[in-house]
C-alpha cells in the first residue's frame, strides 16, 4: 500500500496532494447527489478553486465524471461524480 501511495504521489500534477485528493474523493463517494466545486471546498475545508482543480484532475484521470447543468440565467455549473 506505502508504495502504491508514493507512485500516486509520483503521477500528481504539481501543487495536489495525495491525502487531499483521497478527501475530495471521499465526498463524492459519500455524496447523495453530484457535487459542484463550491460544494466539494466547503466539505474539504478548501477554497473552490483549488477544490476544482482536484475535481479535473479525477476527471482527466477517468475517475470522476463532469456534468454541466444550465440554468436560467448566468454560467453553467459543473457538477461531479465518481464512477463506479
Amino acid at each position: 500500500l506505502i508504495r502504491n501511495r508514493k507512485n500516486i504521489r509520483a503521477t500528481l500534477p504539481k501543487g495536489l496532494n495525495a491525502n487531499m485528493l483521497d478527501r475530495i474523493e471521499e465526498l463524492l463517494r459519500n455524496a447523495v447527489a453530484p457535487l459542484c466545486a463550491d460544494e466539494a471546498a466547503t466539505g474539504a475545508g478548501i477554497s473552490r478553486v483549488t477544490a476544482r482543480r482536484y475535481l479535473e484532475h479525477l476527471v482527466a484521470t477517468g475517475k470522476a465524471e463532469m456534468e454541466r447543468c444550465y440554468g436560467e440565467v448566468g454560467r453553467p455549473l459543473n457538477k461531479y461524480r465518481l464512477l463506479p
